[in-house]
């Protein structure tokens, strides 16, 4: 009785492992990335009628969106548009966004208030009839509070080319996180690529695997039988063998897991994708482990910490794409 119940677990081991690797997904062709890297920057210098504004971009990977703004205080009223420009364009990353605006010394140069002059000078005649102070010379008279006045800028005018040299400013800096997004996406599909690679071998070589499985299973039933086990303790032997090689959940969630990766890293959307990345890696680590923890044999066991390492690579690069 023992040993039809060990030829029909045997039979019942190799129908159950019976893996289609033939039809596995592979990396399919690349398309046109439209992966962009947190990390970005650029810098502009325009000259408006001897005003020159110099706009500068930078970003670095971060959580959330974190935008910080260094601007001159008189033109500190432009943060907010400065910040809804942004705040619209970009999806996550620490931007700072610099401002600054220089005067030429031609353009700059004070007048000459007649007014506060001529009070200024009717002030000291009137002082002078009483004997009182002595005549105020040309450099005193200039050095009086309010007698020079500086040229006003047209803010007006300035500010709307302020806000087009930062639609430049922000092209060159989109145009860095795009260009760093190539190389992390070139990155990923490597990586990606020996992932799924390795899962492969694991569903070639399972066959010959489930054979070694299958002959510890009979020799463990041959044993029990000359001792005549009682049925527990027979039907937990069952238990813990069909336990330890029952992989073919975990191998089918990481094919698809590969799959959905490779789409998410190839395809042309536009929308971020950083997060979606970071939680596939959360799914494939999650399937590995698991993987390692029925692993029986060594070279499992190696496969598992292959597939760790890569998928930890990718989790770091994953950490720069927005």
């Amino acid at each position: 009785m023992i040993l039809a119940k060990g030829r029909i677990i045997q039979a019942f081991l190799y129908n159950s492992y019976q893996f289609s690797y033939s039809n596995a997904p592979s990396i399919i062709s690349l398309l046109k990335t439209m992966i962009t890297s947190m990390t970005g920057y650029a810098i502009t210098q325009q000259t408006y009628d001897l005003i020159t504004i110099s706009i500068e971009l930078k970003s670095v990977n971060h959580r959330y969106l974190t935008l910080s703004f260094k601007l001159p205080e008189e033109w500190r009223f432009l943060e907010h548009k400065l910040q809804k420009f942004l705040s619209s364009r970009i999806a996550r990353g620490k931007v700072e966004c610099r401002l600054c605006v220089q005067e030429d010394c031609l353009y700059s140069q004070f007048s000459l208030n007649h007014e506060v002059a001529r009070q200024l000078l009717y002030l000291n005649k009137q002082l002078l009839k009483e004997g009182k102070v002595s005549a105020l010379s040309v450099g005193d008279i200039l050095r009086f509070p309010g007698v020079m006045k500086k040229n006003e800028l047209d803010v007006k005018a300035l500010e709307k080319k302020i806000l087009s040299q930062l639609e430049e400013t922000f092209h060159y800096f989109s145009q860095t996180r795009t260009d760093e997004g190539k190389h992390l996406k070139n990155h990923l599909l490597q990586r990606i690529t020996k992932i799924d690679k390795l899962v492969q071998e694991i569903l070639i070589n399972q066959p010959a695997r489930i054979h070694k499985y299958s002959q510890r299973l009979k020799e463990k039933l041959e044993e029990l039988l000359q001792t005549s086990p009682e049925a527990e303790r027979f039907n937990q032997e069952i238990i813990y063998y069909l336990q330890k090689i029952d992989i073919d959940e975990e191998l089918s969630r990481l094919q698809a897991h590969i799959k959905e990766a490779t789409q998410i890293i190839i395809s042309s959307q536009t929308d971020p994708i950083g997060k979606r990345l970071d939680f596939m890696m959360q799914e494939l680590n999650r399937e590995t482990n698991t993987l390692a923890s029925k692993s029986a044999f060594i070279e499992l066991s190696q496969y598992a910490i292959e597939l760790k390492v890569l998928i930890e690579q990718m989790r770091e690069q994953i950490q720069n794409i927005e």
